[in-house]
């Protein structure tokens, strides 16, 4: 292993975004790079860890009614100054339906937008793929399932997407994930203190 540590802090709210934090910590244990995990939802502000140990830096928000979380926002904004200071290497990612369809938009609406608003220069940010989980054991309720269903529908039907509405559907592209991990090991290899 590297000396090299990273941080990947999300916040999920159905579970595709802790999947693909997940995912991209084992392609850095494959890197050799260390990475530690940050529930934002279920950890405490007050005991989230000093960036000073780190690195890099990979923020990570669900959409939420076409919006970041709160708990992804308040980290970026707490930490302002640290990550601003060009010491660490800032890596953003979303999951959403939106990059599926029109990637402009979500890169627009859902990452470069946010980056304006908190005054934050990320080294590198990416969209990727929602997880649309329809099973009997999925995280979303049975309302939300519905009107999940109703909004996609049309506009992935006229993309070609299939969408098996009683099944889980993995719609990340798993190269997509692991070129945005090794585009940001390499920056963090390559970052001189």
């Amino acid at each position: 292993m590297s000396n090299k540590q990273i941080l990947i802090a999300y916040a999920t709210r159905y579970g595709t975004t802790e999947i693909t934090a997940k995912d991209l910590a084992k392609i850095f244990d494959e890197l050799e790079i260390n990475t530690d995990l940050l529930d934002l939802k279920q950890t405490k502000e007050k005991e989230w860890p000093l960036l000073d140990a780190y690195d890099g830096i990979i923020v990570a928000s669900g959409i939420r009614i076409g919006k970041w979380m709160k708990e992804p926002q308040k980290f970026l904004k707490t930490f302002r100054n640290e990550i601003s200071s060009n010491e660490i290497v800032l890596g953003l990612f979303i999951n959403c339906a939106t990059c599926l369809i029109d990637p402009a938009t979500a890169n627009n609406e859902y990452l470069e937008k946010v980056i304006e608003k908190l005054g934050i220069k990320p080294n590198i940010y990416r969209a990727f793929g929602p997880i649309l989980d329809f099973s009997e054991t999925t995280r979303i309720g049975k309302i939300a399932r519905a009107i999940l269903k109703k909004v996609i529908e049309k506009d992935f039907e006229d993309a070609g997407i299939q969408i098996d509405y009683k099944a889980r559907n993995d719609l990340r592209e798993m190269d997509q994930i692991r070129e945005f991990a090794e585009e940001f090991a390499k920056l963090v290899k390559e970052k001189s203190y």
